[in-house]
Parts: structure tokens; sequence; C-alpha cells
């Protein structure tokens, strides 16, 4: 009876207290969105990190059931929210702007790889996974666009972005200082998790464009820089690291001016020329003893097949081209396992529905419309941020879009050595909000600040039917 009695009361305090907190996210689901990008980003560790909060990420994504995590229901809550949110306002609802095409490709993707699938034997649960974390990818621009009608989220992401990106790189580089980071070649590394690493080369990019366009940031900002070259040099991810040199290249290129492109193709060879006799030369002796130099020296192609993991690699593509032969244009389906016809230096469980490119992860499991999907994508989104670079009225923000168009191009580098946008829930929800503070910014650059679309009547729809009765 006791026990019964401290269980009513406990959920006599409870239930209030949820039902309080459900209110206010869903009058205000810009403070959920915040909530779960920087809870998400704040709880991606190390294995090996701090017990407690290793403990709360794995909190964040135990399963309640059917497939769904703590995270997916928050997530399920913020869409109610801001549905709720645009029909309780009036308001009109937007979309993605010029990544809608791509979204809604991605969209019949997932479905025919779903549907494939099914036909091929695998049951209801294990595809819903995999759709679920594709999921915020499809709807989270269109989430935050429509959040940025009431708040101003540029004023509020951009500097959030960048303190994240501060804490991760202070935290990975203590874990690998310490010991405690996720092993890599007999060393600690900051962190093998892709967002983390992700959002320091975003901030890394964004900051040596607004030095190179003189843009006067707080002096907290600028310290950013050396830690995130710091975390990205210790994290020991190749992929990252040619990312890297693809985004400072990039962003060198159009941030200096003419006078700047006028030595940006020399400049390429030089450091390409330097590179190669530098991998050339990397070797025997106490250089080739540092783990940096030793990971720079395996990206070496007549390297690559020494390391075991790296052999992997290649194998897999071998078998996975040999499987995509035979599906080439639905694919296998989601989930649906590919087989070996050759032999495999590693034998990983579970392996066989990964593959470390990430443009053959979309045709295995999506078919050749999924790869469609991700091209389009990935062309959009980066010429929507060229788009923003160029005419947003903000500097700021301007420095920021060809940052993000950097990081963006840098990624294409970083996911041949890995697959994530859609496969890692955690680096696809955090892409999909930039996504979506990406359209949120070319609708400003358009000259249709969204905040003023709060009555129906000042939407640009009703604005160009008004100027026609004028005109009438």
């Amino acid at each position: 009876m006791a026990k019964l009695a401290g269980t009513g009361q406990a959920a006599a305090i409870l239930l209030p207290a949820a039902l309080v907190v459900l209110a206010i996210v869903v009058l205000r689901p810009e403070l959920l969105l915040l909530a779960i990008f920087t809870t998400l980003v704040l709880l991606e560790l190390s294995e090996s990190g701090p017990a407690t909060l290793n403990s709360l990420s794995a909190l964040y994504y135990h399963s309640v059931g059917k497939g769904l995590t703590v995270m997916n229901l928050f997530f399920m809550v913020l869409v109610l929210a801001v549905a709720f949110s645009v029909y309780r306002r009036r308001r009109t609802l937007l979309f993605a702007g010029p990544l809608s095409p791509a979204l809604s490709l991605l969209t019949a993707a997932t479905i025919g790889g779903a549907v494939t699938a099914h036909f091929a034997g695998i049951g209801s649960k294990a595809i819903f996974e995999p759709v679920v974390t594709l999921a915020p990818l499809i709807l989270l621009p269109i989430l935050v666009v429509n959040i940025a009608q009431e708040r101003d989220l540029l004023k509020i992401m951009l500097p959030l972005i960048g303190v994240l990106a501060g804490e991760k790189a202070l935290v990975g580089l203590w874990l690998a200082l310490t010991g405690k980071g996720s092993p890599v070649d007999g060393h600690s590394a900051t962190y093998l998790e892709p967002s983390a690493n992700w959002i320091n080369l975003l901030v890394l990019l964004v900051l040596i464009a607004a030095a190179l366009r003189h843009v006067r940031l707080p002096l907290w900002a600028w310290a950013l820089a050396p830690l995130a070259i710091a975390e990205l040099a210790f994290s020991y991810r190749r992929g990252f690291w040619l990312g890297v040199i693809s985004g400072v290249v990039l962003v060198v290129l159009l941030a200096s001016g003419s006078r700047g492109r006028r030595v940006v193709i020399p400049t390429v060879v030089l450091i390409a020329v330097v590179s190669w006799l530098g991998l050339m030369s990397l070797g025997a002796g106490a250089a080739g003893s540092d783990p940096v130099i030793k990971r720079l020296e395996s990206l070496q192609p007549s390297k690559l097949g020494l390391n075991v993991q790296d052999r992997y690699r290649l194998d897999e593509r071998r078998n996975v081209i040999a499987n995509l032969k035979e599906h080439p244009i639905t694919g296998l389906g989601i989930q649906v396992p590919w087989v070996a016809p050759y032999p495999l230096s590693v034998q990983h469980k579970g392996d066989r529905t990964y593959t470390h490119i990430i443009v053959l992860w979309y045709w295995l499991n999506l078919g050749l419309l999924g790869v469609i999907a991700y091209v389009t994508l990935m062309i959009s989104a980066i010429g929507t941020a060229f788009l923003v670079w160029r005419r947003h009225a903000s500097e700021l923000v301007r420095c920021a879009a060809l940052g993000l168009m950097a990081t963006l191009v840098g990624s294409i580098a970083v996911e041949t050595t890995g697959s994530f946008l859609g496969v890692d829930v955690r680096f696809t929800i955090v892409l999909g909000v930039i996504l979506g503070l990406l359209v949120t910014a070319y609708f400003e650059t358009l000259g249709s600040p969204l905040r003023l679309r709060t009555n129906p009547r000042s939407s640009p729809m009703s604005s160009a039917r008004r100027a026609i009765s004028s005109a009438g």
C-alpha cells in the first residue's frame, strides 16, 4: 500500500508538470527545437567518455516500443506543435523553397525503398527505424522555416552553433588528452561520431570567411578557430581532413575577391605538390611515429591495402557494386543485406546493410531514385547557399552561407569514407536544422521577411492579388 501511495504521489506531481511542459512546447515550438538540437549535440560523446553523460545519451535514444526512441517522440511532438502553431495563427504554411523538389524525390525514394524491402521479406519493424531516421531530413527544413515565421532563428542559432562547437571541441580534446576518447590506431581520438566534427568544420569555415571579409565578431568567436582545428586534427578522421582542405580552398576562392582569385590556382597547385611530396616522404623515424602523420601517410594509394580496415572498405565497395549490377533500378531495399560474392578481409556483425560510400548506401536502400534525390539535395543546398552568400543583406549571414556551402562540398568528400546523412540520426537532425536555417535565409534574401507573414493578407500570394486588383 505504501508503495502504491508513493507511486500515486509521484504521478500527482509529474503528470501536471508534464502537461504544463507540453502546453509550453505546443505554444512555443521553437523552444522544443532548440532543446532537441542542443541536447542532441551535447550528448554526442565518445563511448568511453563520462559515464553519467553516456547514460543520459543512452536514455535519449532508449527504445520506448514500436521502434521509437525518446528522441523520436520529441520530434513527433515538434511536428504536431508546428502544425498547431500554423493553424492557430492562421499563417501561410511554407515549404522548403528551392530544396522542396529534392525532398519530394527523397520522400518518394524512401517509400519505394520500403516497398522493395517489404517484398524482399523484411519486417515492418526493421524497415521502420531507417525510415524514422530519414524523416527529420525531409521534415526539419519545413519545420524550421515555419518556426522562423514567429522567431528570428538565425539570430538565435548562429551564436548557439558556435557555442556548441566550442563545447564539443573542449570536451573532445579533454577526452583525447586524458586517454578517454575513442581509440584509433592505438591513440585516443576526440570524436568518431560525425556531428561534432561536422559542426566544428562548419564553424571553422565560417570564421575563415568572416576573417577574409573583415566581419567584426566577438572575441570568443575567434577563439573557436584554434579549438576547431585541434578537434578536427585529433579526431583522426581522414575524411574530415579532406573536407577541411576542399572547404578552405573554396572559401578562400570565393571570399577573397577578384584579387585573391588570381592566386588561388597557384596556391592550390602548390599545396597539392607540397602535400604529395610530404606524403611520399613520410615513413620511418620519429615523424612516422606521430599519430596524425601516420593517419596522413595512410592516405597514400599504395598504402590503402596495408590497413585491414581500409582493405575491408575496398572489398565492401567491390561487393556492393556487384549487388547493384543485379538490381540497378530498385536497389535491394531498406535494411536488405547485401551478399558478398567476393571475400572480405574482415567480418563485421550487421555490416551488410551499410556501406561506407554514401551514394552507394542510397542506391542500395532507396534505389536509383534515392541517388537522384541525394545528388539533387546536395546540389540544391549548395546552390541555395551560394545565392544567400551573394545576395543576403547581412554580412554575417552571407559568411555563414559561404561557410555552409564549403562545408557541404567538404561533406561530399567526407561521405566517400563513411555514410552519415540519412544513416546517422544525430548527423541527420543537425544537418536538417541547418538546411532549414539556410532556407530561412533564402526567403529573407528574396526580400520576404518571414515574420511579416503572421497575417495571411501579407503573404506574397495575397500581395500579388492586391497588386492585380489595383492595376485593374
